[in-house]
């Protein structure tokens, strides 16, 4: 139980930081009279990902279920995460 509430906390955490440090990035970057057009369709496509994310999900569990499902997505995840990784910018820095 211990495990389970340090591994939310973190990840919950993890999420709000990134947040804030993305928020902070688009308000630096962007310039002010184009600040409210860049956040508003940062939020559309955000959002609209959710409803489209949770049809696929439903769908991909119901053909090959939750188990080889969660296999799949944690596999992608790492791939994606470590092509990222490699051609980063901030690794030069």
């Amino acid at each position: 139980m211990l495990l389970v509430a340090v591994s939310l906390g973190l990840a919950f955490g993890v999420t709000v930081l990134g947040r804030i440090v993305f928020r902070s990035y688009i308000q630096a970057a962007v310039p002010p009279p184009l600040l409210a057009r860049v956040n508003a369709s940062i939020r559309v496509v955000a959002w609209a990902g959710v409803p489209v994310g949770a049809v696929i999900g439903g769908t991909l569990t119901q053909l090959v279920g939750v188990r080889w499902l969660i296999a799949f997505a944690s596999a992608v995840t790492l791939l994606l995460f470590l092509a990222f990784a490699l051609v980063s910018e901030t690794k030069r820095i």
